[in-house]
């Protein structure tokens, strides 16, 4: 679609802003609009998903069981939350998370890069440091293609304006319509 540069940076003030915005066709998902702005001087990143067109408030579900649930398309906005019940991983929306197109390998490891930047801050907190080690050790192994030992991680996806997805072509994972609360669940 198009770029820009020389906009003032909202971090650093300076006027070197780069934004562009591009469309691509997502499969099972339909157009979007892949939107990125960058600042090579102070490093401020962020990148946003938005749909062409309405969606439906969405929540989706996928046991992650085999290595082929890794391959399942993920679809993530600032408007997604993402939560992994079984160890305790939320990832709620805001404007300050970037959006992005990936699988479920590619968000398992942004949350592993998540937890190791945690770990690394934690000091001398030896109790938290443990648990940080023990959520990485399960992510990797679950990225390396292991199931859990407890049984499936389960991964949600909730999008009260639809800009978020998870798509397989196989019906792996379970789609259902939010409610008008945000996160309160599926329509019975």
């Amino acid at each position: 679609m198009g770029s820009s540069e020389g906009t003032e940076c909202p971090a650093c003030h300076l006027s070197s802003l780069t934004m562009s915005v591009i469309t691509v066709d997502v499969p099972y998902f339909g157009e979007v609009i892949l939107s990125t702005i960058i600042c090579p001087l102070c490093g401020m990143k962020s990148t946003d998903v938005h749909p062409v067109g309405v969606r439906e408030p969405a929540r989706y579900v996928l046991q992650i069981r085999s290595a082929a649930d890794l391959d399942v398309r993920v679809v993530r906005s600032s408007t997604s939350k993402l939560s992994i019940p079984e160890i305790g991983l939320v990832v709620e929306p805001g404007s300050a998370l970037d959006g992005y197109i990936t699988n479920v390998e590619g968000v398992l490891r942004k949350l592993l890069e998540v937890v190791r930047t945690m770990e690394r801050d934690l000091g001398d907190d030896k109790e938290r440091i443990e648990k940080a080690r023990g959520l990485i050790g399960l992510l990797e192994s679950v990225i390396a293609g292991n199931s859990a030992n407890d049984g499936p991680l389960t991964l949600i996806l909730e999008d009260p304006l639809g800009n978020g997805l998870m798509a397989s072509s196989d019906g792996r994972v379970v789609r259902s319509l939010l409610d008008g609360e945000w996160g309160q669940g599926p329509i019975q």
